[in-house]
């Protein structure tokens, strides 16, 4: 069984220019002045940060995530694998594990989202890396005891704030998606490497 919910996912809001995708792009700008010195103009920043954050919006990185490590599973396994909704958390998050148990679920594996910006320097247009962390948590259903868990980490090529948002933020979801099928492959390798040591 798999479950999954997001915590702490960076969004950039456009209305209000938050999140850390936009911490470069705030501290790079002093005017448009500057940005057009340098061959980026602000109107062309906003553009790109609406279409960075309409990407993170339409593709979120958690159930891409998640459908990837189902489909690695069942192609490893013959056990049933079945996806919880993103409502479901962990047993310090009130899992009702119990209610699983009767189900027939004899393990549920959680993965978190904790962390997924672009990261770069705080000037303008600064080459940016998608980072995004992730917290795996294999619990028993029975009764909701942690069976194994392990963090991960992702740190993407950098590109530029603007390249990122070309084509409609092509570039950004291609990165996003490399991101997912990483993780998802790190995770049902690490999953069945600990099984097999036990």
């Amino acid at each position: 069984m798999v479950a999954g919910r997001t915590f702490d996912t960076v969004k950039p809001d456009p209305e209000t220019v938050s999140g850390d995708v936009m911490t470069a792009l705030i501290a790079g700008i002093v005017g448009s002045t500057v940005g057009t010195a340098l061959g980026v103009s602000l109107a062309d920043l906003r553009k790109a940060q609406a279409e960075l954050s309409n990407a993170a919006e339409e593709v979120p990185l958690q159930p891409g995530l998640q459908r990837g490590v189902v489909k690695l599973i069942r192609e490893q396994t013959t056990n049933r694998i079945s996806v919880v909704t993103n409502e479901v958390s962990l047993p310090s998050h009130d899992l009702d594990s119990g209610a699983l148990a009767s189900q027939g679920f004899d393990t549920v594996l959680a993965i978190f989202v904790f962390h997924q910006n672009l990261h770069g320097a705080g000037r303008i247009n600064p080459p940016m890396a998608l980072e995004a962390s992730v917290h795996v948590h294999l619990v028993r259903a029975a009764d909701g005891a942690l069976l194994y868990a392990f963090p991960l980490d992702y740190r993407g090529r950098a590109q530029t704030f603007t390249r990122w948002a070309a084509h409609g933020a092509k570039p950004f979801r291609g990165e996003l998606e490399h991101c997912r099928q990483a993780f998802a492959a790190a995770v049902v390798h690490q999953l069945f490497f600990h099984l097999a040591d036990e």
